[in-house]
């Protein structure tokens, strides 16, 4: 049997009020995003767009955002502070 298409795609937005983590994504089902290490919140995607806030995320220098369905990880995304202070994109990988 041929796993379904997936597609798991993250951005990430810091503002003043905190980190907010855009996922835009099909046949992924939940997500579990960590910064610096630490676990920070677990969402519950659907096919299409979701956003989520993350809370105590303050400043920090790397987040793993990885994607499951139904239970298994399936796609991983890691961003890391560059010299100007900005969280950009270092690795993905989609099973």
């Amino acid at each position: 049997m041929v796993a379904p298409p997936r597609r798991f795609d993250v951005e990430l937005d810091e503002a003043a009020d905190g980190l907010t983590v855009r996922f835009e994504g099909e046949n992924v089902d939940r997500a579990d995003i960590y910064t610096d290490g630490r676990p920070r919140t677990s969402v519950n995607l659907t096919d299409g767009t979701t956003s989520a806030a993350v809370p105590g995320a303050g400043a920090p220098g790397e987040v793993r955002v990885e994607g499951f369905a139904a239970g298994q990880p399936v796609a991983v995304r890691i961003f890391r502070r560059d010299q100007q202070g900005r969280l950009i994109p270092l690795s993905a990988f989609l099973q």
